[in-house]
């Protein structure tokens, strides 16, 4: 389960805890959340969840492109806690956007270098 990026095909990206799960459809997205739901059970892991997303660390963000009036999924779940959709979302100190570009992550890195 994931999804094709410039002719690659992902399905997670990871370092050390941070995850992000990259996925075509909600269909494949919640295939995908309940894989993380087994794995966790497994061992003992927890998520942060919170429908707040300043409390949580697990979100959703859809990326839409330049048609920004696509209707987003039905909520994503996972342990039972909805998870915030979010229209950018820090991943290793980058911030992409859903728009599908970084150019704030890249302005705002701009910014520091200058300042």
């Amino acid at each position: 389960v994931g999804c094709h990026v410039g002719g690659l095909w992902y399905g997670a990206a990871c370092y050390a805890d941070d995850l992000i799960l990259l996925a075509p459809a909600r269909t494949a997205a919640v295939i995908m959340l309940e894989c993380c739901e087994k794995y966790a059970a497994d061992h003992n892991l927890q998520f942060s969840t919170d429908p707040n997303p300043e409390k949580s660390k697990s979100k959703c963000i859809f990326f839409c492109g330049k048609r920004t009036r696509l209707r987003k999924p039905d909520n994503l779940t996972l342990l039972g806690e909805q998870l915030p959709w979010v229209t950018t979302a820090d991943h290793l100190g980058h911030v992409p956007h859903q728009s599908g570009t970084i150019d704030q992550d890249a302005q705002d890195s701009l910014r520091r270098q200058l300042a």
